[in-house]
């Protein structure tokens, strides 16, 4: 019988782990900024709703003070 031995043999296609974790990092940082973003732009959004709203509620109020005559 003839033995064969498996050499190790660097994975050329596979990516090494220190490349995954930097990989990760950026994707990490990349999927932060995205978040943050879109958090403050809907947040921008909540409170534009939130003070069209309250004006639309006292609106007679606001008009009396306004135009007290």
């Amino acid at each position: 019988m003839i033995e064969r031995t498996i050499e190790a043999r660097p994975n050329r296609g596979a990516a090494s782990p220190s490349r995954i974790g930097r990989r990760r990092e950026v994707a990490r940082k990349v999927f932060l900024q995205l978040h943050r973003t879109i958090g403050l732009f809907v947040g921008a959004v909540f409170v534009l709703v939130g003070l069209s709203g309250a004006v639309l509620a006292f609106r007679e109020d606001i008009d009396e003070l306004l135009n007290a005559s």
